[in-house]
């Protein structure tokens, strides 16, 4: 997945019958490439949602998940495809402006529960690659988010 259209990948999840798969350019948005024909779509976002900043994506009850850190405050969202999957059609905040919140990064699902790394602290790297000394570090935070609790009114 090297040039063209995409920038920078940075998440990838595959549709339940596993025929195509969403990707998330973290500077370009969402697309969609069916496996068969390697045709790409760029999903077209609803006119109040912004794809940009994807730093993890994964399907959860027939639409997406995904990690924003690349948006202002840094979330974790829901996205809902419409049918054809040529357009996102809306999107439902999950969590955002959470204190523990340094760049969320990845996660896992587990049933309905998802574990998102809270607290990347990209930050702390510095442009040559070299990590903050130990006293500037955090400790890690892993949040247990529980997408059960919280189901939206589709």
């Amino acid at each position: 997945m090297v040039g063209e259209p995409f920038t920078s990948p940075q998440g990838l999840a595959l549709t339940r019958d596993e025929k195509r798969l969403f990707v998330a350019d973290y500077s370009k948005g969402l697309f969609v490439i069916d496996l068969r024909t390697k045709k790409v779509t760029n999903l077209a976002p609803a006119p109040d949602v912004t794809l940009l900043g994807i730093d993890g994506l994964y399907t959860y009850k027939g639409g997406l998940l995904a990690v924003q850190n690349g948006v202002n405050p840094a979330r974790l969202v829901r996205l809902f495809p419409d049918r054809g999957l040529s357009r996102i059609e809306r999107l439902e905040v999950v969590e955002a402006n959470n204190p523990a919140f340094d760049e969320p990064t990845l996660g896992v699902m587990v049933g309905d529960n998802f574990y998102l790394v809270a607290n990347s602290q990209w930050g702390a790297i510095d442009e040559q690659g070299r990590l903050a000394p130990p006293e500037k570090l955090k400790e890690h935070v892993v949040l247990k988010i529980d997408l059960g609790a919280r189901r939206s009114r589709e």
